[in-house]
């Protein structure tokens, strides 16, 4: 069967001078924030970024590295299941997947492995990245959602953790730091020198 994808891989060769990237950061995003640090992501790789969609889910096949990464909802990174789900239908056995999740949690490595645990993941494929949050202007939405899940989201964390959370998420927070991404981008970096 022939591949609708390759006219689109080959177009982006071109645009890039014949270096096709190698990389493709797929998000998902609710308020911005995880946008934000895809872009930022993206840009410092010089790899191509799309939204996350089902219909463009596919694409991932076409690239050696992946960057997914998608805000955390009651412990849980939004989308990443359909990434999982799909795993062998888009070919990911022997490629670079790496994972961000996009939270109000503080960033401490007990949350940060209950996150894990909850999605499914290695942890040194994951990168947790702080996020913002304003409770005046959330969509109708993630407030109802918020509102049902806010006594289930702190059972299995630290009191010190809960409590963090708790007014992050009352009073709003704003803990995104363009730094942060150094890490997955070093890592990324790493995976790309490794042929």
């Amino acid at each position: 069967m022939k591949n609708p994808n390759r006219q689109a891989a080959i177009r982006r060769s071109e645009a890039h001078g014949g270096n096709d990237t190698d990389t493709i950061v797929v998000y998902n995003s609710s308020n911005g924030s995880s946008m934000q640090y895809a872009e930022l992501i993206a840009k410092a790789l010089d790899a191509d970024i799309i939204p996350y969609s089902k219909k463009t889910l596919g694409y991932v096949t076409l690239y050696r590295n992946i960057v997914f990464g998608g805000w955390i909802r009651a412990r849980e990174i939004t989308r990443l299941n359909m990434l999982k789900q799909n795993a062998g239908q888009f070919g990911l056995a022997g490629k670079n997947i790496f994972i961000f999740g996009v939270g109000l949690g503080p960033d401490t490595e007990e949350y940060k492995r209950l996150i894990c645990k909850r999605n499914g993941i290695e942890r040194d494929t994951f990168y947790y990245l702080e996020g913002r949050y304003n409770p005046d202007k959330i969509k109708r939405v993630d407030a109802a959602s918020l509102a049902a899940m806010k006594n289930t989201i702190y059972g299995e964390m630290s009191e010190e953790d809960a409590q963090v959370l708790r007014e992050r998420i009352e009073n709003g927070y704003d803990g995104v730091d363009p730094l942060k991404i150094i890490p997955l981008v070093e890592a990324v970096m790493k995976a790309k020198e490794i042929r």
